[in-house]
């Protein structure tokens, strides 16, 4: 296997991670937030603070904002270091 296969596939795990991570990092301090039973989960098993805020919430956003953009940029990265073909 080339070591661009190599940068592919690590640019698809990290943004498919990144996607998943950060929805789910999202909906957890979201129902945190609304949910105090939750929050008092998050603080005993987690050993987090109480979610007190929405930042937790907004980074898990973020985090999958940038996954989803690894994963829209593939195709251009593969475009990038293919290596050029004799004509």
């Amino acid at each position: 296997m080339s070591w661009q296969m190599l940068v592919i596939v690590a640019q698809l795990g990290a943004g498919g991670g990144l996607v998943l991570g950060g929805l789910r990092r999202a909906a957890h301090y979201w129902l945190a937030y609304h949910n105090k039973d939750h929050a008092e989960y998050i603080a005993k098993k987690l050993g987090e603070p109480k979610a007190s805020s929405l930042r937790p919430a907004a980074m898990g956003l973020l985090m999958a904002l940038i996954g989803a953009l690894l994963l829209a940029t593939t195709d251009w990265t593969i475009g990038m270091i293919a290596p050029p073909r004799p004509y």
